[in-house]
C-alpha cells in the first residue's frame, strides 16, 4: 500500500509535537527542582548566586538564573 505524503507529514509533525512535550516537561521538572533547592540554600549560596547574577544576567537572554553553576551542589544536597 502506497503512503501519501500528507500521512508522512502528519506523522512527522505528531512526532515533533510529542518530543516537544517531553522537552517542556523535562524543563518544568528542572525548574521545580531549582525552586525547591532555593529554599535550602545557605546565606553564602544566596550571596554567590546574587553576585553571579549581577555579572551574568544582562537581559540579552544568554544566561538565566537557572544557569548558575552553583545549582549542582545545591541540587545534590536537596536530593538527599
Amino acid at each position: 500500500m502506497k503512503r501519501d505524503i500528507f500521512s508522512e507529514l502528519i506523522e512527522g509533525f505528531d512526532a515533533l509535537a510529542s518530543e516537544g512535550r517531553r522537552q517542556v516537561a523535562g524543563r518544568l521538572a528542572q525548574y521545580e527542582l531549582i525552586i525547591k533547592a532555593a529554599e535550602m540554600m545557605t546565606e553564602a549560596e544566596k550571596r554567590a548566586l546574587q553576585e553571579w547574577e549581577s555579572t551574568n544576567i544582562t537581559g540579552d537572554g544568554e544566561f538565566a538564573t537557572s544557569d548558575w553553576p552553583g545549582w549542582a551542589s545545591v541540587l545534590d544536597r536537596a536530593r538527599h
